[in-house]
């Protein structure tokens, strides 16, 4: 079980989450700063916390401090979103929190294409995008790639065939770099 922590959550709320789940290890989900540092470390010493999560840095530098490293869990909208498909072009920096695991916490986390927020549009769209994550084989940094259909317009060609486009770039750039990207059911399928 978890509890997410908002602006709006007082320490007795995090008390009876405790009481309800006495028997089981539960994980906090931080999503505001408002908690006081006092409030921060008794919470911190509770050993039935398997998981500190903190949602796109929502605490203070001085509260991420008082959270055991061991359990704490990074989390960050790190994609770049666009408005429309078209507008994706080409590589760019995606995280290289990864690096600090066993270090300064214990995982990381995203919100991979989507974001933090899921938006729901309708209709042909004017352009396909294929998104594709993957390490750089020197710095060992995550970055991502877009592969965009060549038809941009609503109005000319079908789906599929702007599918087709933007993966046939996505499957050139994989051969070309296997390394970079790897291997998985994913990419075999494209």
């Amino acid at each position: 079980p978890s509890y997410l922590i908002s602006a709006h959550t007082k320490k007795a709320n995090l008390d009876n989450f405790f009481k309800l789940y006495s028997d089981r290890n539960v994980a906090l989900i931080y999503n505001s700063a408002h908690f006081a540092d006092a409030d921060i470390k008794s919470v911190a010493a509770n050993g039935k916390i398997v998981y500190h999560v903190v949602l796109n840095e929502k605490v203070t530098a001085a509260q991420l401090a008082l959270l055991p490293k061991e359990k704490l869990v990074d989390v960050r909208d790190s994609f770049n979103k666009m408005q429309r498909n078209a507008d994706y072009d080409g590589v760019e920096f995606f995280t290289d929190r990864h690096k600090l695991v066993g270090r300064r916490i214990c995982a990381v986390g995203d919100y991979t294409i989507t974001g933090r927020s899921l938006d729901i549009g309708g209709g042909k769209p004017g352009a396909v995008a294929i998104h594709v994550s993957y390490k750089d084989k020197v710095t060992a940094d995550i970055w991502m790639e877009h592969f965009v259909s060549d038809d941009k317009d609503r109005d000319v060609g079908d789906v599929s065939t702007k599918f087709l486009q933007a993966a046939r770039k996505l499957v050139t750039q994989v051969d070309l770099r296997p390394k970079e990207f790897g291997s998985d059911f994913a990419l075999l399928a494209y």
